[in-house]
């Protein structure tokens, strides 16, 4: 095994790999279950795959944990002093904002969204609780910002890891129960005693489970598998066979209807499957933590957030004739394919260089220290 002062220093190639399958099946999820729809005709197969995978719309949740998972090393710097949070704010915005936007603007120019709709999205407030506009596909990036504003927050007021665990333990129970409560035992959207959101509240405890999860993980050892004692060997296939069978979990919950009606589930068995892969203490952690597997991960991000735009376009232009010339899984592929490729693109042209032009923007407005701090 290997000792690491702190592991989170390392790039986990395995996990990018497990964002970028966690983005396909997003796009799969929300083409089979409401895009595709009008299109179809009420096919009964159509309807029974989308009934199926009603419950992939949990891949959302667990992005929310492996952000979370990730934000660890911001919140130390935060607690040592040498991170303000205002330079976390601006780096977080910095980093979504300009493909959330240009996502917005798109669907705005082609009437798909009212102005008002693009103002407030703009400014990330979709379904938190000030705004009740909690459907549509950006939800997920105006909860993210703000829970991992909140955490960041904390982190910054409390100046203690203890103390921070303490409250923050207490706020994650709260956000949790409060879901499983509200939305039948599962993560809702919805808006309870007149401006509490629960999608905000699962992304505050969500993120908030991930950063727990990082702490217990950050002196650990990771498994080199160089050697093969008995002891070793039998370590490896205990955790090779929690990680198949926690992806199997996955595989029930995501594709097989109604599998588990309380999603906490879910979320346990991808902690352990994360445990595992940050660990790689099992064969699939392990044969996928490398630079082939991982690279497509960077690319999660602009997939989610620019397939509705993709969406449109292929309802405009291409569904209608593709439902009539191609099988199921012909026309899903092929639409899945054009939306993680635009994706792709839309990542190198606008993602990248759009953090960067934010950050010119930011020295110009808040000085010289404004530069990239967060991971």
């Amino acid at each position: 095994m290997e000792k690491d002062a702190d592991i989170m220093k390392r790039r986990f190639w395995n996990l990018d790999a497990l964002r970028f399958v966690f983005a396909v099946l997003i796009v799969y999820y929300h083409v089979v279950g409401g895009y595709i729809q009008p299109f179809v005709g009420g096919d009964a197969y159509y309807l029974q795959m989308a009934a199926n995978s009603r419950k992939m719309c949990m891949v959302a949740h667990i992005f929310f944990v492996i952000s979370g998972f990730f934000l660890l090393k911001s919140i130390k710097r935060l607690l040592g002093g040498g991170y303000s949070f205002a330079d976390f704010s601006r780096d977080k915005i910095f980093r979504l904002w300009p493909v959330m936007f240009l996502s917005l603007l798109t669907m705005y120019l082609v009437h798909k969204i009212s102005w008002p709709v693009l103002f407030l999205n703009s400014f990330f407030l979709q379904c938190i609780g000030v705004s009740f506009l909690y459907r549509g596909l950006l939800w997920w990036v105006s909860c993210l910002f703000w829970a991992l504003i909140f955490w960041a927050g904390l982190a910054a007021v409390i100046r203690d890891l203890r103390r921070f665990n303490l409250i923050g333990g207490i706020i994650v129970y709260f956000c949790i129960v409060l879901n499983m409560q509200n939305a039948n035992e599962s993560f809702g959207r919805d808006v309870i005693w007149g401006g509490v959101c629960l999608g905000l509240l699962s992304a505050i405890g969500l993120v908030g489970i991930g950063v727990f999860l990082s702490q217990l993980l950050q002196n650990c050892a990771r498994d080199t598998w160089r050697k093969w004692d008995i002891v070793t060997i039998a370590r490896r296939v205990i955790w090779t066979i929690i990680e198949i069978w926690t992806i199997y979990l996955l595989y029930l919950d995501f594709c097989v209807k109604g599998a588990f009606k309380n999603q906490l589930i879910c979320i346990i068995a991808f902690c352990l499957l994360l445990v595992s892969f940050v660990r790689r203490s099992g064969l699939v952690g392990f044969i996928t933590d490398n630079k082939m597997c991982g690279y497509c991960g960077r690319f999660g991000y602009s997939i989610y957030v620019f397939q509705q735009v993709v969406f449109f376009y292929l309802g405009k232009y291409c569904w209608d004739s593709w439902t009539k010339s191609m099988g199921f899984w012909s026309y899903i592929s092929l639409s899945v394919l054009c939306s993680v490729t635009i994706g792709i693109i839309v990542y190198y042209v606008v993602e990248v260089p759009g953090a960067g032009v934010c950050r010119k923007i930011g020295r110009l407005l808040f000085g010289e220290n404004t530069k990239s701090g967060c991971p």
